[in-house]
């Protein structure tokens, strides 16, 4: 069994109550798809560089270390129309879903460390609210990039193995930067 099953499978063990579900089977397809075609080993080799934080998560929208205008330039004309495009990173350690958030715009998320998402579907919420029994959980290995679709509630990866995690996280620019950061033009 090569060593990306046996992660999963090592998931699935510890998770007896949860279905965990591989980023490649076909349940994913209805919060995104894989990506492949493209070299995020420099990305990937660059955010390993970063230290974890000693606890919790640290969430670093735009770095730009991360940011190779070739590679967002080719990713921004695939997927997301040309717009210009952040690369950040999301790292720590998280064994826990504790919010659920969705954007106006495709993410793609590069996973530097093996990583869980949990995800669900704006289709499920009602009242702005979200039950989290239709929460499904995906195992996505080191290396592999996934786009999560504008629909897909989601929030920061879990740690797949005991060391942490990091993910790469590629997005139209200024997306979560603060309010005074992008002011608002009005027109006189």
């Amino acid at each position: 069994m090569n060593t990306t099953r046996s992660m999963l499978e090592k998931l699935k063990e510890l998770n007896p109550t949860l279905d965990v579900y591989h980023c490649e089977d076909e349940a994913f397809q209805k919060y995104g798809t894989v990506v492949s075609n493209y070299d995020f080993s420099g990305m990937i080799a660059k955010a390993n560089e970063f230290t974890l934080p000693a606890e919790g998560v640290e969430y670093l929208r735009s770095v730009s270390e991360l940011e190779d205008a070739t590679l967002l330039s080719s990713l921004s004309q695939s997927f997301f129309n040309n717009v210009p495009l952040q690369a950040g990173i999301c790292h720590g350690r998280n064994n826990k879903l504790n919010a659920l958030e969705w954007h106006p715009s495709n993410e793609l998320l590069v996973a530097a460390s093996s990583v869980a998402l949990f995800l669900g579907h704006v289709d499920e919420m009602m009242n702005l609210q979200y039950d989290v029994r239709n929460i499904r959980a995906f195992y996505v290995p080191a290396g592999s990039c996934v786009l999560l679709f504008h629909t897909t509630l989601h929030f920061a990866p879990l740690h797949a193995e005991r060391a942490g995690f990091r993910a790469i996280i590629i997005l139209p620019k200024m997306t979560n930067a603060p309010f005074e950061e992008n002011p608002l033009k009005v027109i006189h």
